[in-house]
């Protein structure tokens, strides 16, 4: 069976307010892809969440910056004062959504903001089951 192991770190995350984050990820099977559940932090000590996003893994061995784009979903305009105001706001029940296109596609969303990582990618028999860079 072909094999791919990662190891990396978050670089940076831009467009989503103040820096007092944290991110929670999955990686997904088939094609390798990472899910990513951004949360902010507030003053209060709550938690809210701030985007969602995906990332292909890349297929070829090595160091790798990539970039991921971030939504989250939009609310009616009375459920958007709301996350304006008050904070909470529309998020996802599971990674589901973010795995099916199907899904996805239904969700209205707006754009949140972006994530850069570092990773190091390594490959192991890609070319014995024909996986080419």
């Amino acid at each position: 069976m072909a094999e791919i192991f990662v190891s990396g770190q978050i670089i940076s995350a831009n467009g989503f307010g103040d820096n007092r984050l944290s991110v929670r990820y999955q990686l997904s099977f088939g094609w390798p892809r990472l899910l990513f559940q951004v949360w902010h932090h507030d003053g209060h000590g709550r938690q809210e969440i701030a985007g969602y996003g995906t990332l292909l893994l890349p297929n070829c061995a090595g160091k790798h910056e990539l970039t991921s784009g971030c939504w989250r979903p939009r609310g009616s305009w009375r459920e958007e004062l709301v996350h304006r105001l008050l904070g909470g706001g529309m998020q996802l029940t599971s990674f589901t959504a973010l795995e099916d296109p199907s899904i996805r596609e239904k969700i209205v969303s707006v754009s949140a903001g972006t994530i850069r990582l570092q990773l190091n990618i390594i490959t192991k028999d890609f070319q014995r089951y024909g996986i080419l860079p």
